[in-house]
């Protein structure tokens, strides 16, 4: 950006402390022509502030105008204005949504009553009840958005709303519903909740408690990063799983491939020392998968790891299958390299044996 728009933006943050009702439209106009993204969403979220029944129909009128005008798609800040609209005049705009059709506005009508929801879940909940009468299925439509607003307000009171809804409708939500409980309060409550849902499920096949495991256990994986210290984390949460949840080591093996470089060996050690892997690591396929492919994308990282892990306990079996896979790829500069970090005379000379060399 230059002088020109940065000068437009303080005078747009001056002209919005001051302006009347009536000019908020007006302002959100000029600032959805802000080019900078972040500058452009401070601005509107301070703008948004302003809305109110007079005006904030004409606000969101102006996302349409920008299109037409630039072609500029905004559809993270037009949500966003949704949900504050909803905070601050929820059941007003939901009224207006209702007359005009909510079949019609699906997304104008879920993201104002989300953010109502999350503002004043009880007034929306009485809301949707009554929607139910007359229109069963756009209030399960808005269900799962009056689900993630009671996550931030009362966790508790929206898990046992969720376990009290029929199957069909109880699926539906799982996945907003996890998504705003981890947003607001972690996912170690999460893992927490998962954990209290197997403990109390009817047999080891209770759809509701899979439906949790599964979407519980995908966040858990997707956590996983790069780094020592996110390794250390999600062997933690694994081996509280797996405390009332044994994890297979085939479930596991494809999961945790998004686990790279030195982060990924760092996993396998901790697993290996706990009891999701145990003492019979190296037989794992968990194990086998990991360092293959951790020698395969990342082989200088894989051998600086043997050499700085020594007394691991899998830094022996983490040799022996990452000189496999240098052998088999032909790349006999990685295999030297790897097989001089390996100082214990006992576990060089098998693993030169195994390889033939």
């Amino acid at each position: 950006m230059g002088p020109a728009e940065f000068d437009e933006i303080a005078r747009l943050r001056k002209e919005v402390r001051t302006a009347s009702r009536g000019a908020v439209p007006g302002l959100a106009y000029r600032a959805m022509e802000i080019p900078d993204a972040n500058e452009r969403r401070t601005l509107l979220g301070e703008i948004y502030n302003r809305i109110d029944e007079s005006n904030w129909q004409e606000v969101l009128d102006q996302f349409g105008r920008s299109y037409n005008q630039t072609g500029r798609t905004l559809d993270r800040e037009y949500l966003f204005a949704l949900s504050v609209a909803g905070q601050r005049l929820g059941p007003d705009i939901m009224e207006g949504w209702k007359e005009r059709g909510l079949s019609k506005h699906e997304d104008e009508s879920w993201y104002t009553f989300y953010g109502w929801a999350g503002k004043d879940p009880n007034a929306a909940k009485k809301w949707l009840d009554e929607l139910g009468v007359n229109d069963p299925a756009q209030s399960k439509r808005l269900l799962p958005g009056l689900l993630g607003g009671l996550a931030l307000h009362d966790s508790d009171r929206a898990i046992e709303m969720l376990a009290s809804l029929p199957k069909e409708d109880r699926n539906a939500c799982i996945g907003h519903f996890t998504w705003n409980l981890i947003q607001n309060e972690g996912l170690d409550r999460a893992v927490d909740w998962m954990i209290g849902v197997q403990q109390s499920a009817e047999g080891k096949d209770d759809p509701y408690a899979k439906k949790v495991r599964d979407e519980i256990l995908g966040r858990v994986f997707g956590s996983a990063q790069t780094s020592s210290d996110s390794a250390a984390m999600l062997a933690s949460r694994l081996e509280k799983i797996n405390e009332v949840l044994p994890l297979e080591d085939g479930q596991l093996a494809g999961k945790l491939a998004q686990v790279k470089g030195g982060a990924a060996l760092d996993l396998m050690s901790r697993l290996a020392a706990g009891k999701v892997l145990g003492e019979r690591s190296e037989e794992s396929t968990t194990f086998q998968s990991t360092v293959r492919l951790t020698a395969k994308t990342s082989p200088e990282e894989t051998i600086q790891w043997l050499a700085a892990n020594t007394s691991s306990p899998i830094q022996a079996d983490a040799a022996l299958v990452a000189c496999r896979f240098f052998l088999s790829a032909g790349d006999e500069a990685s295999l030297a390299a790897a097989l001089d970090v390996v100082k214990d005379p006992v576990v060089r000379r098998r693993i030169e044996k195994e390889l033939g060399q």
